[in-house]
């Protein structure tokens, strides 16, 4: 290709650009629970030395914003995203930045996070979030434990019941044949 210019002309060949491979670095946006916009410093909590998003299980509807930084052509950029262990391939968002997790079951859970650049070379860098949805009050650890030591006890309770009346019965039993009818003949 030849442009004209004024002080000549200028010799243009398309294929000598290099294709780039700048990784554009990702930026967090908006956090959203049950779409509507939080701070996700009040669900970040530290378990185990590890920094992790920890919701109640009416907050499983969440979605994550992100945008890539690429000043040349930011908007051709790509995300695929993986739940982990929840999901074992990659889910690809195309140019969309919004990734949203609906009805998530009460578990631990790493959102992996990657993308590419205007050229489709996916970049190395896996963002991860750590994600835990704590089960409802009922299905708590704390409630099986109540649960177990409820069934125990009641089982204890049946158990002392059935034996009682086992021991009344037998007592019965044995006071009837001690006693001695008295058949209608006299002694004299």
């Amino acid at each position: 290709m030849f442009f004209g210019g004024i002080n000549g002309y200028n010799k243009f060949d398309p294929q000598s650009i290099p294709e780039t491979t700048f990784s554009p670095r990702l930026n967090f946006d908006d956090f959203l629970i049950n779409n509507e916009n939080a701070d996700i410093r009040k669900f970040t909590k530290k378990i185990n030395g590890k920094k992790m998003i920890v919701l109640n299980h009416t907050e499983n509807l969440i979605g994550f914003k992100f945008t890539p930084i690429d000043y040349i052509s930011g908007m051709k950029c790509e995300i695929e995203y993986k739940l982990a262990p929840y999901e074992k391939n990659w889910i690809q968002m195309g140019t969309s930045q919004l990734i949203v997790l609906n009805k998530l079951p009460s578990d631990d859970y790493i959102l992996k996070i990657r993308f590419n650049n205007a050229n489709k070379i996916w970049s190395e860098d896996i963002y991860e979030i750590p994600i835990r949805i704590l089960p409802p009050w009922w299905l708590s650890k704390w409630a099986y434990l109540f649960y177990f030591l409820t069934s125990i006890s009641i089982l204890f309770v049946i158990y002392s019941v059935v034996k009682n009346r086992i021991q009344m019965i037998w007592r019965r039993l044995k006071r009837k044949k001690f006693i001695k009818p008295n058949l209608g003949s006299s002694q004299i």
